[in-house]
């Protein structure tokens, strides 16, 4: 059984997010599946090269000697974000808070999923009013015409 295109893209990109989030305490080292996953992207590319060389060095930067932690840890985190999302524009994936939220879910931190979860279950719950409502709504102008 083949692997589609979309999946494996989803999969790399998914290493891509694992590593954002996990830079944030420290530089990292990249591993061997970190630069099998950004290879990988490029080469499905349509996109320009900046992004990925953007996310390399954001991912390894240690950050100026004279710079506070928490914000070395700031711009580490926020440049690496950065060239992900052009790195996500680059191989035509959508840039939502969803599609951000289904890579943080196959990340796979347990809070994120739990988050993800929760917030899948409030959006049904809003969806359902939504239905109640408009459901009630149409009730009430029947009973106003007397068709009820």
């Amino acid at each position: 059984m083949r692997i589609n295109q979309e999946r494996l893209v989803f999969l790399a990109l998914a290493v891509l997010k694992e590593a954002a989030l996990a830079c944030k305490p420290a530089p990292l080292t990249p591993s061997l599946g970190l630069r099998m996953a950004i290879s990988f992207l490029w080469a499905h590319s349509k996109g320009p090269r900046f992004p990925y060389d953007d996310f390399w060095k954001a991912i390894r930067d240690p950050g100026l000697p004279n710079q506070h932690e928490s914000m070395q840890q700031y711009l580490r985190t926020t440049y690496a974000d950065s060239g992900l999302k052009g790195i996500i524009r680059s191989v035509g994936m959508p840039e939502t808070v969803e599609f951000d939220q289904l890579l943080r879910v196959a990340a796979g931190t347990k809070e994120d999923r739990n988050r993800y979860r929760m917030s899948q279950a409030f959006k049904q719950v809003i969806e359902e009013k939504r239905l109640h409502d408009e459901w009630k709504r149409s009730k009430r102008q029947c009973t106003l015409r007397g068709q009820a």
